[in-house]
């Protein structure tokens, strides 16, 4: 997978991660989004939300629609908004078995191995938290080499409720046996602070 040649990353562009996540003696876990964060991947994310709605005889929409009514948003919502009549199940197959169609649209943000790498040697336990479903957040990140760099990876089905709900980041603490605000949250959307807040952890 080819990584994105910008001058600078997502990740430092947006200070997702601090100086007090790195040096807080506090934190023993930093919980990162996948889209946005790690992967820019948000044109084939795009690309595969129209080629689903038109596999499923639904109307294809604008990138301003899929903005602010789709993207990054829990599955359930979203399903409900714009496929009425059709089980998650199946738009999530979909997803599953066609997103490596639109793979090239998707790029490792510039530097974020060096990034993971850092914080390992910091002892920093490394999470994966998306509203992505669990099996195609895998292949996702299995794309770019990244899936092993994790010490845990939680998918929306793995909880009951999606960001901004709290339920996936109090997951991953409870499996890393681990307080709230002993974790770190890193992410690109108001969801992700949000469930970071009702969770307490730091965003």
């Amino acid at each position: 997978m080819e990584i994105q040649q910008n001058d600078e990353t997502m990740i430092s562009k947006k200070s997702k991660i601090s100086r007090k996540f790195e040096n807080s003696s506090q934190i023993k876990a930093i919980l990162f989004d996948m889209d946005g964060v790690l992967l820019n991947s948000f044109e084939a994310w795009f690309r595969l939300f129209n080629k689903t709605l038109k596999h499923f005889g639904k109307k294809e929409i604008t990138k301003k629609e899929f903005i602010e009514k789709a993207w990054a948003q829990d599955i359930g919502i979203v399903a409900n908004r714009f496929f009425k009549g059709i089980p998650v199940k199946d738009i999530v197959n979909y997803y599953f078995y066609h997103f490596l169609d639109c793979r090239d649209f998707v790029f490792i943000e510039k530097d974020v191995y060096d990034v993971l790498n850092k914080l390992k040697k910091k002892g920093l336990k490394l999470v994966v938290v998306s509203n992505t479903y669990h099996r195609l957040l895998l292949r996702i990140l299995n794309c770019g080499n990244l899936e092993y760099n994790f010490d845990l990876v939680v998918g929306a089905d793995d909880v009951k409720k999606g960001k901004p709900a709290p339920d996936m980041l109090l997951y991953a603490c409870k499996k890393l046996k681990i307080k709230p605000e002993e974790a770190a949250m890193v992410g690109d959307t108001e969801y992700d602070m949000t469930a970071a807040k009702k969770a307490g952890c730091l965003a």
